[in-house]
């Protein structure tokens, strides 16, 4: 009965969603105090309901419940109990559950962090419960996580993916969900703001911390899932440009903008209209990125499901939440027009060309994922859109980024970019100074630029920070700011140095056979079987000497899952002095040979701690007395 319970606990959340919409709508239009506690109450049960039925179907899957079709699915008895708890989410139904789950914990924040009674939020708390009520209705109808596998019981599940059965599917997820969930909260204020016309401070202070902690959590989990990429499936890589991996860094490129704007709006009470348009945008791409995970549209490793009927449930979503709120800001848009000049190189300026690249960028992500999409679902033939598009658009606007960057620690509000000319006349000695040395030792023209850049921008910091009066009273958010920026630099050296000086070698070994790249020998010392709780397999013990000097066993193996038959491979990776050493067994060859991969990749790991610290700088940002005041707002 335990799974039956969930399921009625999932239909009362959608009753009390519209309960909640509707008394909030009434509450508003007949200024009835009592209607608003009764919205703030059954929003808070909703939210309590929807996590409640998440644990539930958490223990049908520690338990193994095998008459539930999602865990016999993905599940399995041998499974460690890590892996069949996580295994709730690497099922569509699952993974829909806790993306409401996640939705249901920041509700629970909004509603307890504001006073219930507040007349512009009170329409925000109409638009959540709108919003809950349409994914609760999906769930119930087209992925219910508690439907039976009646009435025969199967004697054991087909479980999880190999692919999944990681530390990462763990994390990634979670991760990736608060930031994608989290942008809902700033896109119901939006729609707020836009409904009564106008943009209090609190509001704005408000919605920033909820933009910072998404956007935050979203870096996050995007660092993660390239992370778990590059050590799981084994090609060496870590971004394949694939249309899922897109469809998270589309509201990422979103955030990022809308982050930068909506200081601007605290700041300089401007760009209004940038940060309302914005709200919509962001959580428009985190629908649309569901829609491509869930749809059937795309095949890829990242994908669920393959359900079109599901696909066209959560486009007709998009479209209901999305097109009415663009609709509102088109009408409502002019009331937020101000007035106001600035210098170009001003920091508004800045800020304003920070936005367009992150746009463009947007964009550009957007029409590359989604063009061949349409062009198939026309009927028009197909289409395959990969890296060297995105590389060659992207890289660019990333560069010209990368510059304008630089700026911002010197930049002020409303005065034109004057820093000394003795500085600016410096860097660009050392500038031309760094390019010959460059070209005498024949270094890549990008890793050049990237290295120039990288020092425009910490050499910016260094010096505003140097010039900064009262350092110990500098609020987080200067700090946050130059850590990031910080993180921007990092990831960006790790992407040009491991690009450009990486080397890949696919080979043929059998044992005793020796590789060398660079002051790197790779010996396969041996073969032994292994055997772990739900797989058996080979692995090879190699013994790695760095300028005859030995250094630990790399031990990569090469899996088969017996519940599904499928085969996978354990990548051994060591990082020595800044550089990755990564082997990977491929497939087993004639006389006892195999196919080897052998990757030395310098600096790889400085795209993740650059991610790292980008998040680092936002969550820090987060912390700023300033922003965490609260003040009253006015009342129903």
């Amino acid at each position: 009965m335990i799974p039956e319970a969930g399921h009625f606990i999932l239909l009362l959340a959608a009753m009390l969603a519209l309960l909640s919409a509707g008394a909030a709508s009434y509450a508003y239009n007949k200024h009835s105090n009592v209607a608003a506690l009764l919205a703030q109450r059954s929003a808070l049960a909703m939210s309590g309901f929807v996590i409640v039925s998440l644990g539930i179907l958490l223990y049908s899957f520690y338990k193994v419940d095998l008459t539930v079709t999602t865990v016999y699915q993905h599940a399995h008895a041998t499974l460690p109990w890590y892996y069949r708890l996580t295994a709730a989410w690497g099922s569509h139904e699952g993974s829909m559950l806790l993306w409401l789950s996640i939705l249901s914990l920041w509700s629970l924040v909004f509603l307890i962090n504001t006073d219930y009674s507040n007349r512009l939020l009170l329409i925000s708390r109409v638009a959540l419960g709108i919003i809950f009520f349409g994914l609760l209705a999906f769930v119930i109808f087209t992925s219910n996580p508690f439907t039976r596998h009646l009435p025969v019981t199967p004697l054991q599940g087909l479980d999880l993916n190999p692919l999944l059965q990681d530390p990462g599917m763990i994390l990634h997820p979670p991760l990736l969900y608060i930031g994608y969930v989290g942008f809902a909260l700033p896109f119901v204020m939006a729609i707020a703001v836009l409904w009564q016309g106008e943009f209090p401070e609190d509001i704005k202070r408000l919605m920033r911390k909820y933009i910072l902690f998404a956007w935050a959590f979203l870096t996050l989990g995007i660092t993660l899932g390239s992370f778990w990429a590059y050590y799981e499936l084994g090609w060496g890589g870590w971004w394949f440009w694939d249309p899922v991996e897109n469809a998270s860094l589309l509201p990422w490129l979103a955030g990022a903008a809308l982050l930068h704007s909506i200081n601007v709006s605290n700041n300089r009470k401007i760009f209004y209209g940038w940060t309302l348009l914005l709200c919509i945008l962001a959580f428009a791409l985190s629908l649309l990125g569901t829609f491509l995970v869930r749809s059937g549209v795309l095949t890829s490793v990242h994908s669920f499901a393959n359900d079109p009927e599901r696909g066209m449930f959560i486009l007709l979503l998009l479209a209901l939440y999305t097109l009415p709120a663009l609709l509102l800001f088109a009408v409502r848009a002019g009331r937020f027009a101000q007035k106001s000049s600035f210098p170009s190189t001003s920091r508004e300026g800045f800020l304003l060309l920070n936005n367009i690249l992150f746009i463009v960028m947007m964009a550009t992500v957007l029409l590359g994922t989604v063009y061949p999409l349409l062009i198939e679902g026309l009927g028009l033939g197909f289409i395959s859109v990969g890296a060297p598009y995105f590389n060659t658009v992207i890289v660019p606007i990333v560069l010209i980024l990368a510059f304008a960057l630089g700026f911002a620690p010197l930049s002020t509000w409303l005065k034109p970019y004057k820093k000394n000319t003795k500085i600016m006349v410096s860097l660009l000695l050392v500038a031309v100074m760094l390019i010959g040395l460059a070209l005498l030792i024949n270094m890549p023209f990008l890793v050049t630029l990237t290295v120039l850049l990288s020092l425009w921008i910490v050499s910016h910091s260094l010096i505003e920070i140097a010039n900064k009066k009262n350092k110990a009273k500098a609020p987080l958010s200067y700090w946050g700011m130059h850590i990031a920026h910080v993180g921007v630099v990092v990831t960006m050296l790790g992407v040009a140095v491991s690009s450009h000086y990486k080397v890949e070698r696919d080979v043929s070994m059998g044992v005793g056979d020796t590789v060398t790249i660079h002051d790197y020998r790779f010996t396969l010392a041996s073969l032994q079987p292994i055997k772990g709780p739900n797989y058996a397999g080979e692995q090879a013990l190699f013994d790695v000497q760095y300028k005859d000097k030995a250094l630990a066993l790399m031990k990569p193996e090469k899996r088969l899952y017996s519940p599904r038959d499928m085969a996978l491979s354990q990548t051994a990776i060591k990082d020595h002095r800044g550089r990755d050493l990564y082997i990977a067994l491929s497939e087993p060859l004639d006389n006892g040979r195999w196919a080897v991969r052998i990757h030395y990749k310098p600096m790889v790991r400085w795209i993740w701690y650059g991610g790292v610290l980008i998040a680092l700088g936002a969550l820090l940002a987060w912390f700023d007395k300033k922003y965490l005041a609260r003040r009253r707002y006015e009342k129903v």
